[in-house]
């Protein structure tokens, strides 16, 4: 309102101090934070908080919780946004031999499915 004291003193609104028509008023040094957190791809849903007992699952769950966010983040700098599909998914699984000892070679193959824009 005219002639109130602006509530976030060191803050100037754009505008001449008037709220822009439709729209809030977003101080500069705000804006470019703002528009990247408005701009980065959303995290959709969560992992499930039971936690596996089985010890080989626990490890697969580890490995989500560990790699699942840079795994995501490198799916969508190199494919865009979207999910990997569970149903068009085929999982390979392989021995490879070292000297220090075998390893397994899990391979996750799944179609990918780009969000629509609605």
């Amino acid at each position: 309102m005219a002639g109130e004291p602006d509530p976030r003193p060191g803050h100037r609104l754009p505008c001449g101090g008037r709220q822009p028509a439709g729209g809030l008023a977003i101080p500069e040094a705000e804006s470019q934070e703002l528009r990247e957190q408005l701009t980065t791809y959303p995290i959709k849903g969560a992992l499930d908080p039971v936690i596996p007992t089985d010890p080989l699952l626990y490890r697969f769950h580890e490995i989500l919780q560990v790699y699942g966010l840079p795994l995501k983040d490198g799916i969508q700098e190199k494919i865009g946004d979207g999910i990997m599909s569970a149903i068009d998914f085929t999982p390979t699984v392989n021995k490879l031999e070292d000297p220090k000892g075998d390893r397994v070679l899990v391979t996750m193959n799944g179609k990918f499915l780009p969000y629509r824009k609605w």
